[in-house]
């Protein structure tokens, strides 16, 4: 019995001492093509940082190229990052518009953070700096997406989550990379492990999308219903909400009751 417990006390202690040994790390440098600005340079290593983890990383201005160490697995999602974003706009023309088109990297042994892959989404119509940040904004806010960031020359954002958030950013990128806004009233109902149950986005008439009526729309809709998850994307006078579905009907009436009031 002695020796039983022994081997099994010395087990436990093999696996505590194996849970806190820091996973090993691969070295690599990545080449980039000469048309890379040092801007593009920095953006990409924040999305290595931001997106894949990476901690150890060295940008070369000189050499025009990334050299980075980590896990395998987050060296192998870094390096097919830096790939996507290492083309020109001619090169992902037939992508740009298209979200669910967008190149997915899977990341198979992390489903126990409820992470599985890694998407790029190549833009047609975002193309400023504010509207860049608004859409990150909504995705953030609306849709708590935490990995995400922008790669500007190519219009792209690179975003990781589970499937059921990166179909839910999908359906939203390709909504509001439009050149005008459609329909007054879209939707989008997700799957019961996304992170919020619905997504609507509501548009606002043009005569009234002017910055000072939606953000007292915006902080109307805040104040009002508890919980809810709301933005705006300026360009094409669209307010962005996520909740549940008797949450979005009363923010749909309050916008609705809102405009025809100033409509008068």
């Amino acid at each position: 019995m002695k020796t039983l417990a022994a081997v099994a006390a010395l087990t436990l202690c093999s696996l505590a001492l194996a849970q806190t040994l820091p996973e090993s790390n691969v070295e690599r440098t990545v080449q980039l093509g000469a048309f890379h600005t040092p801007q593009d340079l920095q953006e990409i290593a924040t999305v290595l940082r931001t997106v894949a983890d990476i901690r150890t990383l060295t940008v070369s201005q000189t050499t025009n190229s990334i050299s980075f160490a980590a896990p395998v697995e987050s060296a192998d999602v870094a390096e097919w990052l830096v790939k996507q974003m290492d083309r020109t706009p001619q090169d992902i023309a037939g992508l740009a518009g298209k979200a669910a088109m967008a190149p997915e990297h899977s990341i198979p042994s992390l489903p126990r953070e409820g992470v599985h892959s890694v998407r790029v989404f190549y833009l047609a119509h975002n193309t400023s700096p504010l509207h860049h940040q608004e859409l990150m904004t909504v995705l953030r806010t609306v849709e708590r997406v935490q990995k995400i960031f922008n790669y500007s020359s190519l219009n792209a954002f690179v975003v990781r989550g589970t499937k059921e958030n990166l179909d839910m950013v999908a359906w939203t990128v390709q909504a509001l990379d439009q050149q005008q806004a459609p329909a007054p009233d879209t939707r989008q109902v997700l799957a019961a492990n996304a992170a919020v149950p619905v997504v609507r986005i509501l548009y606002l008439p043009s005569a009234l999308a002017k910055p000072m009526y939606v953000q007292e729309t915006l902080t109307q809709l805040r104040t009002v219903i508890n919980d809810l998850h709301v933005f705006n994307y300026s360009r094409l006078g669209a307010i962005v909400v996520g909740g549940t579905d008797d949450q979005l009907d009363h923010a749909a009436r309050m916008v609705e009751e809102r405009n025809a009031l100033a409509s008068r």
